[in-house]
């Protein structure tokens, strides 16, 4: 039995996290079983989350996780979700989930730390989060204050947070044009069948869409049907139950 240790689901997400959400919609993806518990990313193995614990294993980081249960003798699919790929769909694969994961992650990041409407929303469920981290809940509020100021700043080294928030959204709204135009009228975003690579574009995208910040993501998002059925699609099939 798999053990994520991850932060804490939210507004019918998996995680507030898109890297934890994602590693927890491959384990249901690929049928591992699996419990969750919330982790403490302070003695994280990495200092973050997820991370899981199997067979005596630790390994960490959300991209690791599935390739190390990929590569599975006893995968619970008889094989890899990615079998049969193309060596073209792999590359685009892998691009995809770069743009997602190393440029993206950081406009998302700025629109839940850095707006302070965006803040106003994503404080309370990570309020939670540290006092079940034992933080005394007349201190929580200071201690996510400093987290927040934290993050801000590594955006801002990232390079992302020296644009204006009009910039940063723009720019979001061109990688989301991109993955939206990739995704075209197919059912899944490498073809007829769910690969790896969904796991990482619902996180993101749902994290988006399902939370309940408004931001100009958002509203293009609801312009796009296609991107829209995509995660329905997706919740329907993985995440119907999801609390």
């Amino acid at each position: 039995m798999i053990v994520l240790h991850k932060y804490i689901a939210a507004w019918g997400l998996p995680d507030i996290s898109p890297f934890c959400s994602k590693t927890e919609i491959y384990l249901r993806m690929a049928g591992w079983a699996y419990t969750t518990k919330t982790g403490d990313s302070r003695k994280a193995p990495k200092g973050k989350l997820p991370f899981i614990e199997m067979d005596g294993q630790t390994i960490c980081d959300s991209s690791d996780i599935i390739d190390a249960l990929e590569a599975r003798a006893d995968h619970p699919q008889g094989g890899p979700l990615d079998a049969g790929l193309s060596l073209a769909d792999k590359a685009a694969g892998r691009a995809l989930q770069s743009m997602l994961e190393e440029h993206f992650y950081f406009i998302t990041a700025w629109n839940r730390w850095g707006n302070d409407a965006g803040w106003a929303v994503y404080q309370e469920p990570l309020l939670q989060y540290v006092k079940q981290m034992g933080i005394p809940a007349f201190a929580a509020g200071l201690v996510t204050g400093l987290i927040r100021r934290d993050v801000i700043k590594s955006i801002r080294n990232q390079g992302m947070g020296r644009h204006s928030e009009a910039q940063i959204n723009a720019i979001g709204v061109k990688l989301l044009t991109a993955l939206g135009d990739w995704l075209g009228d197919k059912p899944y975003m490498l073809g007829e069948q769910p690969r790896t690579l969904d796991a990482t574009a619902y996180a993101f995208l749902i994290g988006i869409w399902d939370a309940p910040i408004n931001s100009p993501l958002k509203a293009y998002m609801q312009s796009r049907p296609n991107m829209v059925a995509y995660c329905e699609r997706m919740k329907a099939r993985y995440w119907q139950t999801g609390s």
